[in-house]
């Protein structure tokens, strides 16, 4: 008896340690397992949270961190999903379940605390590329010209807020934050972009602004936990200090090529030197008046110049500024120099080989002198002149209607031209 109740003894010894062997065995691999998973699943939460993180922070959109924490919960739930997947089958308490995503959810938090951070210590190379965006582009993304009619005060106002909202959005984290703390910090930094002469005379606003930079002022954010402050508010000043001195210069700079485009704008030539260009070119003048020949080359040339103008579209293109308008002229003088010599010399040649078109073109132009010449005598303020020309183009048999003067020299050949014209000439005089 005594020996079987030894044997029983170490029997149920022997199993007590095996199950607590074999228990601690099964828990050993289910902490493995869920070790595994739970890497799985961070590193699903991570692939999902890096890259629209990071594109989100080069944008740097008006609703930054509400988009971010909506990936941040989307990021979150995925990789609980991938958790829930894994641990499919294994004993996993509720507790286990909660703590589990309490720590993917602070685990992903990180990660874009720390994008946030790297992306705060590069906070004045990111204000100046949104300076530039805004103050060199117009909204269409074209580049400004700064033309006179410019207004290189306002764009640059509007560069400096939008400057000053994107340092707003890097000072503190507010990842699933209150609005009213990201108010304050942002009426704070905007207030280092407002126009102080627009609000020296008004009262409330010089007690705003000295509130917003009592604010400033402080060592850290009101109502902001230290761990969400990534810039203190002495770290922004520092900050918008060297953004305004860096960006002073492109400033003055568009001015200047204003300036330069409002002098390129007024072609006309100072007094002194229209009066030296009548006195020292009187003689070449008169040479040309005097002479016949030089005076038709001299107005060949003329209208030839004028079609050059009217095809370079020389207004038009000027007004992009003094260097983009002449490197565009440049460009196209060439080609419509060519263009214009060529179309002229075909006018030419049809005008040897087909001269009834000339007699086609002055009748044409004499009809429409005449029908202007109609239309101011058939006003109300000449009734009695309109008669009295009725009444002589009635009584004339040369000059009856443009309908016969057409059928007329339509039936005439080359040597009637000259006629024609004179009678045509007569009848205008008439009128």
């Amino acid at each position: 008896m005594v020996k079987a109740a030894d044997c029983d003894d170490l029997i149920r010894d022997g199993l007590q340690a095996l199950n607590q062997e074999m228990e601690a065995w099964v828990e050993q691999l289910r902490q493995t397992k869920i070790k595994e998973v739970m890497a799985a699943a961070e590193h699903t939460m991570q692939s999902q949270l890096a890259g629209p993180t990071i594109a989100l922070l080069d944008d740097m959109p008006p609703d930054l961190w509400t988009r971010l924490s909506t990936r941040l919960s989307t990021s979150t739930a995925a990789a609980a999903q991938v958790l829930a997947e894994g641990l499919d089958g294994y004993p996993v308490s509720d507790h286990e379940r909660v703590e589990q995503r309490e720590a993917l959810q602070q685990s992903g938090r990180l990660k874009v605390e720390g994008l946030v951070q790297q992306a705060a210590d590069t906070a004045l190379s990111r204000m100046k590329d949104r300076f530039n965006e805004v103050f060199a582009r117009n909204e269409q993304g074209l580049p400004r010209n700064w033309s006179p009619s410019a207004n290189i005060p306002l764009v640059a106002q509007q560069a400096r807020q939008s400057a000053a909202r994107l340092l707003a959005m890097l000072a503190v984290i507010r990842l699933h934050a209150t609005k009213t703390s990201e108010d304050r910090v942002e009426r704070a930094l905007l207030s280092l972009a407002a126009d102080r002469r627009a609000t020296q005379s008004v009262d409330d606003d010089q007690a705003s602004q000295s509130a917003e930079w009592d604010t400033l002022a402080a060592p850290e954010w009101p109502g902001v936990p230290p761990k969400a402050m990534l810039l203190s508010p002495s770290r922004c000043r520092a900050l918008w200090k060297q953004f305004a001195s860096d960006t002073n210069f492109i400033v003055q700079q568009a001015v200047n090529t204003q300036e330069a485009n409002k002098a390129a704008s007024n072609r006309l030539p100072p007094l002194w030197a229209m009066v030296a260009m009548v006195l020292l070119g009187w003689n070449e003048a008169m040479s040309i008046l005097t002479s016949p020949v030089r005076l038709i080359l001299l107005v060949v040339g003329l209208l030839f110049a004028k079609t050059v103008y009217t095809e370079l579209e020389v207004d038009s293109e000027m007004q992009h500024g003094l260097l983009p308008g002449a490197l565009a002229l440049a460009a196209k003088f060439v080609p419509t120099m060519k263009q214009v010599a060529r179309r002229t010399g075909e006018q030419c040649m049809n005008f040897v080989h087909h001269p009834e078109q000339l007699r086609e073109s002055v009748q044409h132009r004499v009809d429409s002198v005449v029908h202007q010449a109609d239309g101011v005598l058939h006003s109300p303020r000449r009734s009695n002149r309109t008669r009295d020309v009725q009444m002589a183009r009635m009584g004339s048999a040369d000059t009856s209607t443009s309908s016969n003067l057409r059928h007329r020299e339509s039936s005439c050949n080359l040597d009637n031209l000259p006629t024609s014209l004179h009678a045509e000439s007569d009848n205008y005089k008439n009128k």
